[in-house]
C-alpha cells in the first residue's frame, strides 16, 4: 500500500481511537463481554477473541430499529452493501472490500444456502426472528471453507419463551405484523413465529438515468413462518428441530435494456424452505459434540407481466437445493487449552432455464477442520487448519471439476497490561467458481486464492472498548467481468485501517466506527466496484428513565458503480432517529425516522433509494 494512503488512513483512525485513552473518566457502566463462537468455532469471551469480530445482540437490534439485516450491519466497520432499490430488493454484501460472493452466512451454525451465482438467501430473514448477529471480518476459510474470504455473518435465531406481538405502520404503504408464541412443556420447548412485512412503495428506478424504465410504484412483501422444538433428554443430551419458510415477492422496474415495454410489470419471487435438526451431547465433562443435519430449498421466479421470463442470458426460473451435515467436537485439553475437530459436508444442486447461460449442476464439498486455542501466561494463541475436497459436475455436458484445497489461520495476542492488548493473525483462503460463473464463462476459470494479514491494538476498561486494526489482503485470480463483458481471473488487493470505540459519556452511550481502505484491481489500477475508500458510522443512545432516544449517522464515500463503466456513485451521509417509549411492563411504543435529512443517494446506478421515511411499531410482550 502506498505511503500516502497510510498517512491519509491512519490520521482519522488514530483520532477515533484516542477517545479510548480519556474514556475511563467518563465510564459509568461495564462493557458486556458476551461469549461468541464464530471467531474460532470454540465458545470464547469476546475480550479474548484474536480476530476482528463484532456482536449485535437483541437489545441493539431493537434500539436501532433497522428495517433490514443489511441496514443493521451497515453500522459495523468494514461492511457496506449495494441494493437495487428499497429494502427487500436484490442486495449484495461487501465485507472488507471483497466481492459480494466472498462472504459466508451461517444460521445457527449451519451454512446458509446460495443460489447459482453464489448469492445467499439468508438476507430474507426478518430481524424480529434474530436473537443476535456475530460478524467476523477477515479471511475465515480455515474455519468455514469455500468463499469465507471477506468474513462470516453468523445469525442466531431467537429461542426465548413467552408470547409477544408487534404491529407497525409507516409512510408509503409500509407495514408489518409479527407474532411469537413460545412455551415450555416439561423438558420440551416449543416456539412458533409468523408474520408479514411490507416495504414502503418506491419507484425502483430513476427515469432520469434510465428513461425506458417503468416509473410505477414498487413494493416488497415478505411472509415468514418459523417453528422450533428443543428437547432436553437427560441434561447431557438435547435435540433441536427448526423449520423456516420465507416467501418474498419484490416488484421492480426493468432497466430499459430488457427489450420490453416501459409499461411492463416485473416481479421477482424468492421462496426459501429450511429444515434443521441438531443433536448435542456431552459425553464427558471435557468433551461436547454436536451433529447437525439440514435441508434447504430455494426457488426464484422472475416474471414479466405474469409469465416467466425466457432469454439467452435471462432466467425465469432458478432452483437450488442443499443437503448439509456438520459434526463438531469441542474438547478441553486443560484449563487454558481447547481443541475443536469436525467435519462439514454438503451436496448442492442448481438449475436455471436461461438458454445460453443456464445450468444444471451439482456441487459436493467435504471439509475437515481442526482448531487449537491456548493461553500461556500473557500470550494467547489460535491455530486453525482445514482441508476441503470439492467436486462440481455439469449435467449438461457430463463434465466434472475436482478441487482439493488447504487453508490455514494463525493468530496470537499479547496482554500488555490489564487494559491493553496487541493482536495479530495471518490466513489463507479460496473460492471456487460458482455454477453460474462456470456457465457464463467461455474460458476455464481458476480458483480464487487469498492471503490476509491483520495487526491490532485493543483496549478495554470499565464502560469502554476500543480497537485499531491494520489489515491487508492479496486477491489472486479474482473472478470478475472485464470491459468486454467476459469473466476472467485478475489480480486485486485491499489494505486499510479500521478503528472503533464503544463507550459511555455520562449516561449517553456512543459508538464510533471508521474504515479507510483501498480495494483495487491491480490489472487496471481501478477501484473495485461498489466499494468506498471511507466508511464512518456514529451512534448515540440516551436513556430517559425506562425510555430511550437514539441518533445514527452513516457516511459512505464515493465508489465506482460497476466493472463496465467509470460511472461514480457520489458519497453520502444518512441520518436516522429512533426512540422507545415504555408504556407499561407489557407494552412498548417504538418509532424510527430513516434518512431524516431526505438525502438523495444511490447504492447502484439507475436505482432509486428511499427518501425520508417514518415507521411506528407497537410491541406487546407478556410478563
Amino acid at each position: 500500500m502506498k505511503k500516502s494512503f497510510c498517512a491519509h488512513a491512519f490520521a482519522p483512525a488514530i483520532s477515533v481511537l484516542s477517545l479510548a485513552m480519556t474514556a475511563p473518566a467518563w465510564a459509568q457502566s461495564p462493557v458486556l463481554d458476551p461469549v461468541v463462537v464464530t471467531a474460532s468455532r470454540i465458545a470464547t469471551p469476546l475480550s479474548e477473541v484474536l480476530v476482528s469480530l463484532d456482536v449485535l445482540d437483541r437489545t441493539a437490534i431493537e434500539q436501532t430499529q433497522a428495517s433490514s439485516l443489511s441496514d443493521l450491519l451497515s453500522r459495523l466497520a468494514g461492511f457496506e452493501f449495494g441494493r437495487n432499490g428499497g429494502p427487500g430488493t436484490t442486495t449484495s454484501f461487501f465485507l472488507r472490500g471483497h466481492n459480494s460472493v466472498n462472504v459466508v452466512v451461517l444460521v445457527d451454525g449451519v451454512r446458509a444456502a446460495t443460489d447459482g451465482i453464489g448469492a445467499v438467501s439468508a438476507i430474507d430473514i426478518p430481524l424480529h426472528r434474530i436473537e443476535r448477529v456475530e460478524v467476523m471480518r477477515g479471511n475465515a476459510s480455515a474455519l468455514y471453507g469455500n468463499a469465507a474470504n471477506g468474513g462470516v455473518i453468523h445469525i442466531f435465531t431467537r429461542q426465548d419463551a413467552g408470547v409477544s406481538a408487534q404491529v407497525g405502520v409507516g409512510n408509503a404503504g409500509a407495514r408489518s405484523a409479527n407474532v411469537a408464541l413460545a412455551t415450555t412443556v416439561g423438558e420440551t420447548g416449543v416456539s412458533l413465529r409468523f408474520g408479514q412485512d411490507r416495504s414502503a412503495q418506491l419507484s425502483s428506478m430513476r427515469v432520469d438515468q434510465r428513461p425506458a424504465a417503468n416509473p410505477d410504484q414498487d413494493q416488497t412483501t415478505a411472509n415468514t413462518v418459523a417453528l422450533g422444538l428443543n428437547h432436553s433428554i437427560d441434561g447431557a443430551h438435547s435435540v433441536k428441530l427448526s423449520v423456516a419458510v420465507d416467501d418474498v415477492s419484490s416488484e421492480y422496474d426493468d432497466d430499459g435494456f430488457g427489450f420490453g415495454k416501459p409499461s411492463d410489470v416485473h416481479e421477482l419471487d424468492r421462496q426459501t424452505r429450511a429444515t434443521q435438526i441438531a443433536w448435542t451431547a456431552q459425553y464427558h465433562p471435557n468433551w461436547t459434540s454436536e451433529l447437525v443435519l439440514s435441508h434447504t430449498t430455494q426457488e426464484l421466479e422472475d416474471r414479466q407481466n405474469g409469465a416467466l421470463k425466457t432469454g439467452a442470458f435471462t432466467y425465469g426460473l432458478a432452483k437450488s437445493q442443499q443437503n448439509a451435515l456438520r459434526w463438531t467436537n469441542e474438547v478441553a485439553l486443560g484449563a487454558q487449552t481447547q481443541l475443536v475437530l469436525g467435519l462439514d459436508h454438503s451436496v448442492e444442486d442448481f438449475e436455471s432455464d436461461a438458454v445460453l447461460s443456464g445450468y444444471n449442476t451439482s456441487k459436493t464439498d467435504t471439509g475437515y477442520f481442526a482448531g487449537l486455542g491456548t493461553q500461556v501466561q500473557r500470550w494467547n494463541w489460535q491455530a486453525n487448519l482445514r482441508h476441503d475436497r470439492l467436486s462440481t459436475r455439469n449435467r449438461r455436458d457430463a463434465t466434472t471439476a475436482e478441487d482439493s484445497v488447504n487453508s490455514v489461520l494463525l493468530g496470537t495476542g499479547y496482554e500488555l497490561n490489564a487494559h491493553w492488548k496487541i493482536l495479530a493473525n495471518a490466513s489463507t483462503g479460496f473460492r471456487t467458481p460458482s455454477v453460474g460463473e462456470r456457465a457464463g464463462s467461455s474460458a476455464s476459470l481458476k480458483n480464487e486464492r487469498f492471503q490476509s494479514r491483520e495487526l491490532s491494538t485493543a483496549y478495554q476498561a470499565g464502560g469502554t472498548r476500543a480497537k485499531l486494526t491494520y489489515f491487508e489482503s492479496d486477491m489472486t485470480d479474482l473472478i470478475a467481468y472485464n470491459s468486454t463483458f467476459s469473466l476472467v481471473n485478475l489480480q486485486a488487493e485491499n489494505a486499510g485501517v479500521e478503528a472503533s470505540v464503544e463507550t459511555t459519556v455520562g449516561s449517553t452511550g456512543m459508538a464510533i466506527r471508521w474504515t479507510e481502505q483501498n480495494p483495487r484491481n491491480l490489472d487496471t489500477g481501478k477501484a473495485l466496484a461498489r466499494r468506498a475508500q471511507r466508511l464512518v458510522s456514529v451512534d448515540f443512545k440516551q436513556p430517559v428513565g425506562q425510555h430511550h432516544v437514539g441518533v445514527s449517522v452513516g457516511y459512505q464515500g464515493e465508489r465506482r458503480d460497476s466493472d463496465f463503466s467509470d460511472q461514480v456513485l457520489d458519497a453520502h451521509t444518512l441520518v436516522g432517529l429512533n426512540a422507545t417509549y415504555q408504556i407499561s411492563p407489557q407494552w412498548r411504543l417504538v418509532g424510527r425516522v430513516e434518512n431524516a435529512l431526505d438525502t438523495q443517494h444511490q447504492l447502484a446506478y439507475g436505482y432509486s433509494t428511499p427518501g425520508r421515511s417514518a415507521f411506528v411499531t407497537v410491541n406487546y410482550t407478556a410478563r
